[in-house]
């Protein structure tokens, strides 16, 4: 299990969760929390791959969008290396995003 706090300030995209960091097994679940009590900040969520590492294009697919105040709970195979899990806070200010995986 990992369980981690990061505070984010800019609005570049970001490896939120590495396929490789959960263990390249396919039972997972990903939760994500976003605390802001500011229910106009959100983090676009996107599954895909870290351009930086090794690849020239990332080939993100978008999840969707995590506004303040709101979680989310969803299965994740991690046996992929396209299936890191990418971030990109709405705002240059400080976000705090919380996140757990369980394997």
């Amino acid at each position: 299990m990992l369980s981690v706090t990061k505070i984010l300030s800019s609005v570049t995209q970001v490896d939120l969760v590495a396929a490789a960091s959960a263990g390249d097994t396919t039972h997972n679940f990903l939760y994500i929390n976003n605390p802001s009590s500011n229910p106009t900040e959100y983090f676009r969520l996107a599954l895909g791959d870290d351009p930086w590492a090794g690849s020239a294009v990332s080939t993100d697919e978008e999840l969707g969008r995590l506004y303040g105040g709101q979680w989310m709970l969803i299965p994740w195979s991690a046996a992929n290396t396209n299936s890191d899990i990418m971030i990109t806070p709405s705002v240059a200010t400080e976000m705090t995003v919380e996140y757990m995986v369980f394997s």
